[in-house]
């Protein structure tokens, strides 16, 4: 029996909930318990990889056709990652919000979203899956305007709640039509979701397309930009929880429902879609000067990316983008406060990047690259391989700019790069690998479109910036900046 998967993915849950009743008593309790919940769900994911998935059932019939839990290694590796990130918010907001009168009431609600999007990550119904999804949306919008008073926060609630509710009516729809034609849905099981999807018949695409549009929405792609941009109005510790499966809840979404559709037409216009926004967002991130509004930009140009690599099938790679950006961006956020100067406090402009900073730049993504390739099991792999290059190779052009005398003058940094680029290749390999086995490998659609959009992402910034063409002047590119609350 696998009870030791099936208790370990109980208990982080639990652990997930204890947080919402005890954040208005006890913040110490609240963060011992998500950290807690964080541990066990880790645990969960060292299990499954030892022994196998496995599927909890909750209460008798008829509610074990539609609430369940599914233990694999994408769900329990997407669950820690949400817990794991709740944490660390959890945490960062006892000391950020600690002269906050509504510190505990952005705590339970916080907590409430942590809770909900690990059961969305670990339904095993496509109804457990849709009421969590709708209501962590709704709690998130809730984390968003709980500082009514402060500027900016109330139109960043109000865009969010239109934006996620286009897109949770769209889920629910697909639900509904999902459940009249062939009753329950469970998720735990790629082979029976497809047949499940065979008997959708002519309803396969319309359902395909609605999922696609709730993944847009909650990605903040194409029409749905603007409620992301204006989310910088929020106390940080709001920003950082984006990454706790909120803003990258769409790519969460098509990799679990990936087996039921047929997905051509939806991934298709979802491909366009995803491939403009995150040209366009890279271009905006480039030209503004506040830090939490760039993070911003950025975070929405990567989730484009990350729904490009779903529409082309290239799924391991784009939980590896999942898992590794909302590490980093949140990250980046917690650490925004930092880049604002000090009065009196001068920072140092940026360096120009010299031909030897590139030779080291090229050998830490080589590095990232070589280690990244046993990782490799499908033909579309080398997306996980090109991701672990391009993000070394970025970080090393920025460690460049901003530390030259670090790589120019000391022989141990250049090498600590590009022994760390190794080792994140080969983490990205494995959690590609690990993942890979519950996913589906390839789609109708040809995996080169990344390396076109990854292209025109450098190509279009550096057009807008040289002048040359003034129909493209940022000013017609960027939106107005909101209110950003530090």
């Amino acid at each position: 029996m696998l009870l030791f998967e099936k208790l370990s993915l109980v208990l982080s849950l639990i652990l997930a909930v204890v947080p919402v009743f005890t954040a208005a008593r006890s913040r110490r309790l609240s963060v011992t318990a998500a950290w807690l919940a964080a541990l066990a769900s880790a645990a969960t994911v060292v299990a499954v990889a030892v022994r196998g998935n496995a599927t909890v059932g909750l209460g008798g019939p008829p509610w074990t056709s539609w609430v369940g839990l599914d233990a694999s290694a994408l769900t329990v590796s997407v669950e820690t990652l949400i817990l794991g990130v709740g944490a660390l918010v959890q945490s960062f907001s006892v000391r950020y919000l600690q002269t906050d009168p509504l510190a505990s009431l952005f705590a339970f609600r916080a907590a409430a979203v942590i809770a909900l999007m690990a059961a969305v990550a670990t339904a095993d119904s496509l109804v457990g899956l849709v009421v969590a999804w709708v209501g962590a949306g709704m709690a998130f919008v809730s984390v968003l305007g709980y500082r009514r008073d402060l500027p900016g926060t109330r139109s960043c609630a109000r865009s969010a709640r239109r934006s996620f509710a286009v897109g949770d009516a769209c889920l629910v729809a697909a639900l509904v039509i999902a459940a009249v034609v062939v009753g329950p849905v469970h998720l735990g099981s790629a082979p029976a979701l497809r047949t499940e999807s065979h008997r959708l018949g002519a309803w396969d695409d319309a359902i395909s397309a609605l999922v696609a549009v709730a993944a847009l929405s909650r990605c903040a792609q194409g029409l749905f930009h603007r409620w992301l941009s204006l989310s910088v109005s929020a106390p940080t510790p709001a920003c950082v929880l984006l990454h706790a499966g909120v803003v990258n809840g769409g790519g969460l979404l098509l990799l679990r429902l990936e087996p039921l559709g047929a997905w051509k037409p939806a991934m298709a216009a979802l491909l366009v879609i995803a491939g403009l926004t995150s040209v366009w967002s890279g271009t905006v991130m480039s030209s503004q000067a506040d830090v939490k509004g760039s993070l911003a930009s950025s975070t929405r140009a990567q989730m484009g990316f990350m729904l490009a690599e779903c529409a082309v099938g290239a799924y391991p790679a784009a939980v590896v983008h999942l898992i590794g950006h909302a590490m980093y961006k949140g990250h980046q956020f917690m650490a925004s406060g930092s880049a604002v100067p000090k009065p009196g406090q001068l920072i140092p402009p940026s360096s120009q990047v010299r031909s030897r900073d590139r030779l080291i730049a090229a050998a830490v993504g080589l590095a990232a690259a070589g280690a990244a390739t046993p990782g490799v099991h499908s033909a579309d792999g080398w997306v996980i391989v090109f991701f672990a290059a391009a993000s070394a190779v970025a970080v090393s052009l920025s460690w460049a700019s901003h530390f030259p005398a670090a790589l120019r003058t000391q022989w141990r940094w250049p090498l600590a790069l590009v022994l760390a680029s190794s080792l994140y290749g080969a983490t990205a390999g494995l959690v590609g690998r690990f993942v890979g086995r519950d996913l589906a490998s390839g789609g109708s659609l040809s995996a080169w479109w990344l390396l076109v959009f990854a292209a025109a992402a450098w190509t279009f910034p550096r057009l807008v910036r040289s002048g040359r063409f003034p129909a493209l002047s940022i000013g017609t590119l960027v939106e107005s900046a909101p209110a950003v609350t530090p």
